[in-house]
C-alpha cells in the first residue's frame, strides 16, 4: 500500500522529524518518542521527542512531559529548574530563587528591590511636595524673576524678516518652511523624522499584510504562542 493511501489518523511520525502543525491531530508518535512538542527551529511545526529530551533538551525552555495528553508543554514558572507534572508549579527552583508553597519561584534579591522601590517612592514624594509648595512660596527677588522671563522670551524663535518679532504659530510646517534663526538644520531634522514615521507605517502595514495573506493575523493565536 502506498504511503499516500494510508488514512491520516493512522500516520505515525518519525522521532525528531518535524511535521506541519495542521497534521498534529492526525499524527501518532512512536512508543520510543511518545511526546509531541513544537519545533522551535521551524514555524508552525511539531515533532515527536523522548521524555528525556523534553526535560533536558538544550537551547529550549524547560519542558514538562504530560503522559495524559502526550504533549511536552513549557514550564510556565519563571526561574524554575525542575517543574512538576503540572506546568504551572515548580518542584525545584534555580540558584538565587526561593521556592514558595504555591509552586512559584521568587528571587532572593526581592528584599533589596523592595528597599530600592521604597527609596525611589520617598524621592518621588519629596519632589512632588517641592513642586506643590513652589508656586505658593513668597517671591524673594522679583527683579531677577522678571529679567529671567524676559531673557526666556528673547530666546524664543521669532519672525525676523517681518520686524515685529511675532512667535511662529504651532501650525508651522517645519519640514517645508525655512526659519532663518533656526537654520536649515531644523528643516533637515524634521524631514528625517517624517521619513522615519512613514517608513515605520509602511513596514507595519507590509508585515501585517503578509500575516493576513497567510491567515496568521489573529491576536488570540499570537497571545497563545509559547515562548
Amino acid at each position: 500500500v502506498e504511503d499516500d493511501d494510508v488514512p491520516m489518523a493512522n500516520r505515525s511520525a518519525t522521532c525528531f522529524e518535524s511535521f506541519p502543525a495542521p497534521e498534529r491531530g492526525s499524527t501518532v508518535c512512536p512508543e520510543k518518542c511518545p511526546f509531541m512538542r513544537y519545533d522551535q527551529d521551524k514555524v508552525c511545526h511539531w515533532k515527536c521527542i523522548t521524555e528525556f529530551w523534553c526535560y533536558h533538551a538544550p537551547n529550549q525552555p524547560l519542558g514538562v512531559a504530560d503522559k495524559t495528553t502526550g504533549l511536552c508543554t513549557v514550564c510556565r514558572v519563571a526561574g524554575c529548574a525542575r517543574c512538576t507534572r503540572k506546568a504551572g508549579k515548580c518542584a525545584e527552583c534555580k540558584d538565587g530563587f526561593d521556592t514558595l508553597s504555591d509552586g512559584s519561584c521568587v528571587p532572593k534579591s526581592r528584599f533589596v528591590w523592595h528597599l530600592v522601590y521604597l527609596v525611589l517612592l520617598a524621592v518621588v514624594l519629596l519632589v512632588a511636595m517641592w513642586v506643590l509648595v513652589l508656586p505658593v512660596r513668597t517671591p524673594v527677588n522679583t527683579r531677577v524673576v522678571e529679567e529671567a522671563l524676559l531673557h526666556r522670551s528673547f530666546a524664543k524663535v521669532r519672525h525676523e524678516e517681518e520686524g515685529n518679532h511675532k512667535l511662529y504659530p504651532l501650525s508651522t510646517n517645519l519640514c517645508s518652511e525655512f526659519i532663518p534663526s533656526g537654520g536649515v538644520g531644523i528643516m533637515l531634522h524634521f524631514r528625517f523624522e517624517k521619513f522615519a514615521l512613514y517608513w515605520s507605517i509602511f513596514v507595519t502595514l507590509a508585515m501585517g499584510s503578509v500575516a493576513w495573506w497567510h491567515h496568521q493575523l489573529n491576536a488570540a493565536d499570537i497571545l497563545t504562542i509559547a515562548p
